[in-house]
């Protein structure tokens, strides 16, 4: 696959983040409850149907994330708070993901 240019990746990107707030924000009254994004992996990955998605934002969600290679996680650090960052699905799947 050729590589996407960096304005569409960003794009892409920002959809993944918004979309995951919406998510939250649809289902938990909240723009991003902890643990949210894997909730969100687990619905876009499983075969089966899943309550927290529909079929369409699961695809879209699933696209994104491989044309970006990366997937979209809280970092609370030290903060309280956490912010919203960006990482690569290698580092998801062994930090995250195990």
């Amino acid at each position: 696959m050729d590589k996407i240019p960096n304005d569409i990746q960003e794009v892409l990107l920002d959809y993944l983040i918004c979309k995951i707030q919406e998510i939250s924000e649809r289902k938990f009254s909240s723009p991003w409850i902890k643990g949210i994004e894997f909730k969100v992996w687990d619905a876009i990955n499983d075969q089966e149907i899943s309550n927290l998605v529909s079929a369409d934002e699961a695809a879209f969600l699933r696209t994104a994330s491989r044309a970006t290679n990366s997937w979209i996680t809280l970092d609370s650090g030290l903060s309280s708070e956490g912010e919203i960052i960006v990482i690569p699905i290698s580092e998801w799947k062994k930090k995250y993901l195990t």
